[in-house]
């Protein structure tokens, strides 16, 4: 095995290693939402309801046609802002900010 070989396998595996630690360090590789409202998807959406949608529900959205494994509010829930970590509120408990 030359040297190019082997800094090039210890680079892939230090890469490797370094997603699957950060997918674990997360939670959502195993399915654990931590937020109040939330529940595990394989499937979720990337562009979901915030409390923004809520004040102004006709100003179309550009979404992609795509999904993200993680968290998303349990309806009727939304996101209080675009942040994906922001908490899941019930839409009476939205304030113009």
């Amino acid at each position: 095995m030359s040297l190019s070989s082997f800094i090039l396998l210890c680079f892939v595996l230090l890469a490797l290693s370094a997603s699957i630690a950060q997918t674990q360090l997360w939670g959502t590789s195993i399915g654990r939402c931590w937020g109040r409202f939330e529940r595990y998807r394989e499937c979720a959406s990337t562009c979901p309801d915030t409390c923004q949608d809520v004040f102004w529900p006709n100003v179309p959205k550009l979404c992609p046609m795509m999904c993200r494994i993680g968290c998303e509010c349990i309806p009727p829930f939304v996101r209080l802002n675009q942040n994906a970590n922001s908490p899941c509120v019930h839409p009476r408990h939205c304030r113009f900010v």
